[in-house]
């Protein structure tokens, strides 16, 4: 939405650990709050996704996602 866009693989997304979320603590996220849809990873349940790398394909406010061949 604010017009920040990334590149990844998309190995990056097909083993499962990239979420889609669009709820916080059980309540809609709006715009003002990082939504409506965040990409995230398990930053916390793997300690490979805690880099600067990763942490960049971290994208709030998502509104498209791309998908090239």
């Amino acid at each position: 939405m604010n017009g920040y866009s990334v590149s990844m693989s998309a190995d990056l997304v097909a083993d499962g650990a990239a979420m889609i979320a669009f709820e916080r603590n059980g309540a809609l996220m709006s715009v003002r709050d990082k939504g409506p849809f965040w990409l995230v990873f398990p930053f916390d349940d793997d300690a490979r996704y805690l880099t600067e790398s990763m942490m960049s394909r971290s994208i709030w406010q998502l509104s498209r996602i791309d998908v090239q061949r």
